[in-house]
Formats: C-alpha cells, structure tokens, sequence
C-alpha cells in the first residue's frame, strides 16, 4: 500500500538524479541504497554516476527474477532492534518535520515548535543491541568509528572508570528511538571522550551538545576539570570535527579539549530526561 513507501519519485527525470534527490530527502548515505532495474541501460547509468550504490544486475530471462532477488544478502540481519521494525514509520515523522521546516522562518524557530525530548540512560540489557548496531553502522557522527561486539563492549565496561550513556529523542512528530551513545575513560583529572555517536536523522538538533552536557555533569560530580576528545578523521565523520570545532573546544591537531568548569550551550528548546 502507498502508507508502506516513505517517498516515491513516479516521473522520466534521470533515475540516479532521482536517487540523489530521495537520499537528500530522507537523510540517509549512498551506500544504503539498492537499486533494482529491469533496464541494463540504467543500472549502467546508476553504476558509473552513484559508485556507492548497490546495483543489483538482473538476468536476461524474467523468468529467473525471483530467485535472484531471494538470494539476495543485502537485505538480511541476524538481529533486529526496536528501530528497525518502526523504520518506515520514522521515515514517516522525519517527513512531516521536513514540512514543518519549510513553512517555520529560522532554524531555532523550527526547533522551539517540535517539543523536543532527549531521554538520557546509561546502558541497559534491553538497548545492548540497539547500541552494537550504533556503533558498527554510524559513520558520520562518529569521532573514533569503533567497531565493536557486544562481547567486546561488555567486557569494556566492565572496568570501573569507564561509562556510557545512550540517548533517545522524540519530538511532537513521533519517537526516533536510540539515536545517540557517549562513551569515556576517566584516567587521573582528565576525562577522554571514547566514543561520541548519533545517528544521521537526528542532525541538526543540538542533540549532540546535549550529548556533551551529561559528560560535563558527570565530570564536575567527579571534580575532574579537563574533557578530552580524540578525533580520529575517516572519509565520512567530518561533521562530528566541525561539531567540535564550532563547540567551544580547544583543538590542537586532533585532540580538542574542554575546560569542565566552563559553560556549554545547553538548547533551552529541549527538554533533558535523565534516567
């Protein structure tokens, strides 16, 4: 039915044209597309323009179409999260607060009028799998791109001066879920910021100062005074830099660093749930 398609572009317009325009619209990354095409022309024509796109080639005999799709691995997972099975219906909310943007002046003008909740936890057995898929499919926001198990991240933890907290946001359009993890090292007076995550849909929300606030509550609970964050650059996590940068820290080369006792931006639009 049309209520299970999150956008549709029905037209003769260039279809990798047309891809770039629906992966604009839904705010999600090349390599999270699959094009299927019964034309050899486009699924050239998508080939050599969008490199990062899946292109599944289709034989000759319709007949064998079935089974090609059915053997298809890229739409398989092991386990799926909450998030994945209400995908459609976040696709869904993202789209009506796009509409919203339109229409609302300023970005903060749109950011006051959304209602915007960011529940803050730290991590709990129900989320575990939730944040293994944070950590190993986030590219973007992303300061160390850390690949983890959920072996690996248990046995991380278990060390005492270690912490993480997941963050959910919801706004007057509907629930995003588990979007968000920080993660950090206490070692002497200095707190390191490991691992800085949030998911791409949720950009331009200032949910990642919130992000950086609960770490500095954490941090003057425990009169620690220096936040520290190793950015470690890849070819997709430039906006977690740019975040940084445009944040209050100091940066030398990689390394950026903030002084606890100063200040942060703390969005008054959002409402904080600590759990």
């Amino acid at each position: 039915k049309l209520k299970d398609f999150v956008t549709w572009r029905i037209n003769w317009d260039d279809k990798a044209a047309n891809i770039v325009d629906i992966v604009d619209e839904l705010n999600i990354g090349l390599q999270s597309v699959v094009f299927i095409d019964d034309n050899q022309f486009e699924r050239a024509r998508v080939k050599e323009s969008l490199p990062e796109v899946q292109v599944i080639d289709l034989p000759k005999d319709k007949m064998l179409y079935k089974k090609t799709l059915l053997e298809l691995r890229c739409f398989d997972k092991l386990e799926l999260s909450e998030e994945d099975k209400k995908k459609t219906e976040l696709f869904h909310s993202e789209k009506r607060r796009k509409e919203l943007k339109t229409k609302v002046g300023s970005l903060d003008e749109w950011l006051n009028s959304i209602n915007i909740k960011v529940v803050c936890n730290k991590l709990i057995d129900h989320d575990i799998k939730r944040v293994v898929q944070l950590f190993n499919k986030t590219n973007q926001m992303n300061l160390s791109t850390r690949r983890i198990t959920e072996s690996e991240l248990l046995e991380w933890l278990a060390i005492e001066n270690r912490k993480l907290w997941t963050y959910r946001v919801s706004d007057k359009f509907g629930d995003s879920g588990l979007v968000g993890i920080a993660s950090i090292e206490v070692l002497g007076n200095e707190c390191h910021i490991i691992d800085f995550i949030l998911s791409c849909r949720v950009f331009c929300r200032k949910i990642e100062n919130i992000m950086v606030v609960k770490i500095l509550e954490y941090c003057r609970s425990k009169n620690i005074n220096k936040l520290l964050a190793d950015y470690k650059k890849t070819k997709k996590n430039k906006p977690c830099f740019d975040f940084l940068s445009n944040s209050g820290f100091k940066q030398d080369k990689n390394i950026f660093s903030f002084n606890t006792e100063i200040k942060f931006e703390t969005p008054k639009f959002i409402e904080i749930i600590n759990k």
